[in-house]
């Protein structure tokens, strides 16, 4: 196999399990992994890094248009994902705002994790 077909078949992966990983975090794990948004800036990071190391501006290749293709495609799923997130806060938070104050005593220590077991 030729390293462009090699390469054109790495980013075809890539895009597969970017697009399932937005999927599964926005619909199916939410509720475990929320607040988890590193996965996006490492992507466009190394986008950005095999963009600006193999880019030729006379002569783009296939991969060279599937690159910036998937760089814009992960920026906005970046921006979606920050922006679900945010409205899920606001709208459906994990926990509740109960203050200390309206609870009594037997309730806290009801509602408090037991740290020796």
């Amino acid at each position: 196999m030729s390293p462009v077909d090699a390469a054109t078949v790495s980013l075809s992966v890539l895009t597969i399990v970017l697009s399932a990983w937005f999927f599964l975090e926005n619909f199916v794990l939410d509720k475990y992994v929320r607040y988890i948004l590193s996965i996006y800036p490492a992507v466009i990071w190394a986008l950005t890094g095999v963009f600006m190391n193999n880019n030729d501006a006379a002569d783009p290749s296939r991969n060279d248009i599937f690159i910036t293709v998937l760089l814009a495609l992960a920026c906005i799923l970046c921006a979606a994902r920050v922006g679900l997130v945010t409205w899920r806060l606001i709208k459906n938070p994990f926990y509740e705002d109960l203050s200390p104050e309206s609870m009594s005593p037997m309730e806290i220590a009801e509602n408090q994790k037991k740290i020796f077991q």
